[in-house]
C-alpha cells in the first residue's frame, strides 16, 4: 500500500471511519466490513509472491511485485522520482469475480478542498494531484461523509461515535492494466509510459532518463535506445 503525506495529519486518527477496501496502492474488491472481518487472521497468513524487488539510484527507485490474494494476482511495479510516484498495474486477474468488481485505490485520507483538472483526467485534493495516464480507464474520486467507532479496530476501546469526511480517489478494474501518478498539487506527472505488460513495465522522464522493470527475459526499444533486461531485474537509465 502507499501513503501520501506533506501536511502531517492527512491520515491522523482516521481509522474509525475508514473504508478498508479502499486500501490506498491495492486493487481490491470493495466489501464491507462484515465480509473482511472473516478473513482477519489473513494478516498473519504469509501469502504466495516470488516475484518482488526493487533499485534505488540517488532519489530515485523501483518496486515491484505480483501480489496474490483472494484469487486476484496482477504485476505491479511503482516508480519514485523528483518527489512523485508512478504506479503501474498489468495483467489483472480475478479467479471469482462473482464475488464482487474489483477497484484500484489511489489513495483515501482526510477530505480537503478538490478540484477536477479540465480534461477530466486528473483531481486536485490537498497537497496533491492524481493523475490518470491510460486513456482506457477513467478516474473517479469522491468525498465522503462517514461515521464509525474506534472499537472496530480493537474490542478493548469503547464504542464511541466519531465521524469526519474522506476523500477518495480510485480506477474501477474494467480493463486489465491501470496507469496513474501522485504529484505534489498543480504539478505534470513529468512521465509518459512507454510499457505497462506482464513482460515490462517502465516510463520515460521528461529528462530523458528510462526506468523500467523486466518480469520477464527480453528487450525494449524506447526513445532511440534498445535496452535488454532479465526477469525480475530494474533498470534506470539516463539519457
Amino acid at each position: 500500500r502507499t501513503c501520501f503525506m506533506r501536511r502531517g495529519d492527512e491520515y491522523l486518527d482516521v481509522n474509525p471511519i475508514y473504508d478498508f477496501a479502499h486500501m490506498p496502492g491495492t486493487t481490491a474488491r470493495l466489501e464491507t466490513d462484515d465480509q473482511l472481518k472473516v478473513r482477519m487472521d489473513w494478516w498473519c497468513v504469509p501469502l504466495p509472491n516470488d516475484h518482488t524487488g526493487g533499485m534505488t539510484r540517488g532519489d530515485r527507485g523501483i518496486i515491484f511485485e505480483r501480489p496474490e490474494h483472494d484469487g486476484i494476482t496482477a504485476i505491479v511495479s511503482f516508480f519514485a522520482f523528483d518527489g512523485k510516484l508512478v504506479a503501474l498495474g498489468a495483467d489483472i486477474r480475478d479467479e471469482a469475480p462473482e464475488k464482487g468488481a474489483l477497484t484500484t485505490t489511489l489513495d483515501q485520507c482526510r477530505a480537503r478542498e478538490m478540484q477536477w483538472s479540465e480534461d477530466g483526467q486528473s483531481v486536485h485534493h490537498g497537497e496533491f494531484t492524481y493523475h490518470n495516464l491510460d486513456e482506457n480507464t477513467r478516474l473517479c474520486a469522491e468525498i465522503t461523509h462517514r461515521t464509525g467507532s474506534w472499537k472496530r479496530n480493537s474490542y478493548e476501546e469503547p464504542l464511541t461515535h466519531e465521524e469526519g469526511d474522506l476523500f477518495c480517489a480510485y480506477i474501477p478494474a474494467e480493463q486489465d492494466s491501470y496507469a496513474y501518478a501522485v504529484t505534489p498539487r498543480g504539478e505534470g506527472a513529468s512521465a509518459c509510459v512507454v510499457s505497462n505488460t506482464s513482460a515490462c513495465q517502465a516510463i520515460l522522464l521528461e529528462d530523458g532518463t528510462l526506468m523500467a522493470v523486466f518480469h520477464e527475459d527480453g528487450t525494449l526499444a524506447v526513445d532511440g535506445r534498445t535496452v535488454t533486461g532479465s526477469a525480475k531485474e530494474c533498470v534506470i537509465l539516463e539519457a
